[in-house]
Formats: C-alpha cells, sequence, structure tokens
C-alpha cells in the first residue's frame, strides 16, 4: 500500500475494547500508519496490528517514544509491551 512496507506489531492485551478504541482514534504518528487489526480466534487478547512505516528505525522510535512507552505501560490494557514481529513486507490492495 503506498511506498512504505507493512511491519506486524504483536500485542498480548487485558482490554481489546479499550485498545482498539484508542487505535480507532489515534491518527498517523510519526509517518506510522495502522491499517489492519488481526486477532486470534483462540485467544481474543493476543493480535497483531499490521502498520506501514518508512522503515523499521522509524518504527522503533515511534514505540520508544516516551507517550506511548507510557500507553504500552497501562497493565489496564496491556499485558506485556507490544514488539515487532514480522518486517517488513509488501502489502498490496
Amino acid at each position: 500500500v503506498g511506498e512504505n512496507p507493512a511491519f506486524f506489531v504483536e500485542h498480548h492485551l487485558a482490554d481489546f475494547e479499550t485498545f482498539r478504541g484508542r487505535l480507532l482514534a489515534r491518527k498517523k504518528i510519526s509517518g506510522i500508519k495502522p491499517i489492519k487489526l488481526l486477532r486470534d480466534i483462540e485467544d481474543p487478547y493476543h493480535i497483531r496490528l499490521v502498520v506501514l512505516a518508512p522503515d523499521m528505525t522509524t518504527l522503533e522510535n515511534a514505540m520508544g517514544e516516551s507517550r506511548l512507552q507510557a500507553h504500552f505501560a497501562d497493565k489496564s490494557i496491556f499485558l506485556q509491551p507490544p514488539k515487532i514481529v514480522f518486517a517488513p513486507t509488501n502489502v498490496y490492495p
């Protein structure tokens, strides 16, 4: 989709609905754009978020920003911090 590769970011959640609501309200951050949410059928609190980013460094820097780190530290939403599990790949419409 566009010129940016897609990355998969794995999340283990305590509260899916709050996570989803905040994700939908979030705008593009530092060139990072979420495009797809993949939810595990057997474990609905285990998800993979597909995001577009110019490169791995940009994604890692965005995830390391203090505002997002504080968000990821919210134990009412996240069981553990997210991690990049697959990168990069091209996504076609």
